[in-house]
């Protein structure tokens, strides 16, 4: 079966392959290492990308992919937080040259303090859907084409 040009058994491998070395990186590296290796820049404003790189078309390729990361991240034992599962997709969109957001933000409610990271592409969340994301952004980077 076939998605836009590439095997469903081949997105699913990548998404595989992403989430293991997401995980590797930031459990070697650390964040700014990984951010750097893929050249973000932060979002002067939170946008929607309706002339970017992507096509509508797309988005259906796009949202498979991150359904692909899920469920390739439940075959992988341990824990893997919002945070790896997102940079595993935004590595697997950037690779395709599909225009995104990598929004991390943080909430505090008493003595208890949480973060989260999730994808949105064309105002789409892709990965990391909850309430969070309702929360106010600490940090949007787009990917630098």
């Amino acid at each position: 079966m076939q998605l836009h040009g590439i095997s469903i058994v081949g997105i699913y491998v990548r998404a595989f392959v992403d989430v293991l070395f997401a995980r590797s990186l930031l459990k070697h590296r650390g964040l700014r290492d990984h951010l750097k290796k893929w050249t973000y820049k932060e979002a002067q404003q939170p946008r929607f990308f309706q002339d970017s790189v992507i096509e509508y078309g797309n988005s259906t390729r796009a949202h498979a992919q991150g359904v692909a990361v899920r469920r390739a991240a439940r075959l992988i034992p341990g824990h893997h937080s919002c945070l790896t599962l997102a940079l595993a997709l935004s590595r697997m969109l950037c690779r395709e040259r599909t225009m995104h957001e990598l929004i991390i933000s943080t909430h505090r409610e008493r003595d208890a303090f949480a973060a989260h990271a999730w994808i949105r592409c064309q105002g789409r969340v892709l990965i990391g859907e909850g309430p969070m994301t309702e929360a106010p952004k600490l940090v949007v980077l787009t990917p630098e084409f």
